[in-house]
This record gives C-alpha cells, sequence and structure tokens, in this order.
C-alpha cells in the first residue's frame, strides 16, 4: 500500500555540474541569497554539544596539510561510504558533532566548501540503508539524485536515498543539520517516498516546516536526554 505523505515538495532548482570559486553558475535566485545574507536561518549560532552522546571530530586536530585527508576519511566512516573532495581547495576546516536518538543519526556539520559523491559501487559496498536529510542553517546545498536535482538554503530541506548512488554539493562554508533514518522504519509503514528524493521542501509552512523545526529541536534536546528517552524522539 502506497501512503502518500501530507506535504509536497518544491520545484527542483538547477544544479550546476561544476561550481566555479565566485559561484556564477549557481541559480540567480540563489545568488541574490548568497549575497543578501539571506542563506542563514534564524537562531544558527552554533549550539554547545554536552554530555556523552555527542561524538565530535574537527579538523583543528590535525596538520592543515592533512586536514583534507582526515576530513574525507571521516566522512566515509561516519556517513558508511561517502567520497569527498574541496574544489580542488588545499586550505579547508571542518568540524562534526553527532548525536543519537536510538537509530536516527543527527550530525552538526560546519566546513569550508566540500561535496560528496556516493557511487554506484560504494552503495553496492555498503549492507546499511538510510534517507539522509539535509537541512542548511547557513549557505546552500546542491542534492542530486534520481536524475533530479534541488538547491536548498536555510528553513529548508531535502531528502536523498544512501540505497542509490546521490551528490551533494556545498559550494560556500555551510552549517548544516544531516538526519539519517533507517530506510526499513520507514519502509515498514508503507510510506511511497522516491517521488519527495532530491526535491525542495519547507521554506513555505506547513507539515514540512514543522518537520525541519522538529528536527532541529530533537538535535538541540538530545544532550541532556537518557538514552531511554532519546529513543522515543
Amino acid at each position: 500500500m502506497q501512503v502518500a505523505l501530507p506535504f509536497r515538495a518544491g520545484h527542483p532548482g538547477a544544479y550546476p555540474a561544476r561550481v566555479p570559486a565566485d559561484g556564477t553558475d549557481l541559480p540567480r535566485w540563489l545568488r541574490w541569497r548568497l549575497r543578501t545574507g539571506a542563506v542563514r536561518a534564524s537562531g544558527a549560532t552554533p549550539e554547545t554539544v554536552m554530555g556523552q552522546l555527542a561524538s565530535v571530530m574537527n579538523t583543528d586536530a590535525v596538520a592543515p596539510r592533512e586536514r583534507p585527508g582526515f576530513w574525507a576519511d571521516w566522512v566515509d566512516r561516519l556517513f558508511h561510504g561517502l567520497q569527498s573532495d574541496l574544489y580542488g581547495d588545499t586550505d579547508f576546516d571542518g568540524r562534526m558533532s553527532t548525536l543519537h536518538a536510538g537509530d536516527v543519526v543527527l550530525t552538526r556539520l560546519e566546513a569550508n566548501r566540500h561535496r560528496v559523491v556516493r557511487s554506484t559501487s560504494l552503495v553496492r559496498q555498503s549492507e546499511l540503508g538510510y534517507l539522509k536529510i539535509v537541512a542548511p542553517y547557513v549557505g546552500c546545498a546542491g542534492v542530486e539524485q534520481k536524475g533530479r536535482e534541488a538547491w536548498v538554503t536555510p528553513d529548508q530541506w531535502s531528502l536523498y536515498d544512501t540505497t542509490d548512488s546521490y551528490a551533494v554539493a556545498n559550494p560556500v562554508r555551510v552549517e548544516h543539520l544531516i538526519v539519517m533514518i533507517p530506510k526499513e522504519r520507514l519502509a515498514e509503514r508503507g510510506l511511497h517516498l522516491d517521488a519527495l528524493m532530491a526535491r525542495r521542501l519547507g521554506g513555505s509552512g506547513g507539515v514540512s516546516r514543522l518537520a525541519l523545526e522538529t528536527m532541529r529541536s530533537a538535535y538541540r534536546e538530545l544532550p541532556g536526554m537518557s538514552e531511554i528517552a532519546a529513543r522515543g524522539v
């Protein structure tokens, strides 16, 4: 049985295959948001993650020349098979703080521009399947999957499936909330999600905006929760 979700995806935005340093190939509406500073979510000041639930990675822990490799290795392990590159940049810094709500994984990521790709071969090597959400606090993300591309900015989010190949571009410095939900959990509920992959969600109120606020609230509150309480988030 297919169950329709109670919100609709926005029209996908144009996704440039190659993003130059000056951003000239970005969609016009996105260039305007970057120029006017409109790509910062309200309340985007980084939260302080406390307690033992957080797993933190910071490139400040290694020498500058080692940071690209350090970042790529961490991204690959944390997200179960993911290639990362820095648009050819050699100067890079980034950090990630990860929390768990049962089998749901929430990561706050802050980093210089970079992009990630999950190829078909990496999909075959992984036994775990997740639905991933990228929700920018600052900056933007371009999600490509299933022949669709969508750009999202603060107060928007996009969904993609780790059991299929995908790419995510971050052509400027970003702060994102990334949520990973076991795919089988939603499959068991009969939800038909393929039509929502690589779509722009949120930004216009309704249930999709409520979902975004729920994800952000969960990340903020998890450090103070017991393991049992976190499973119920």
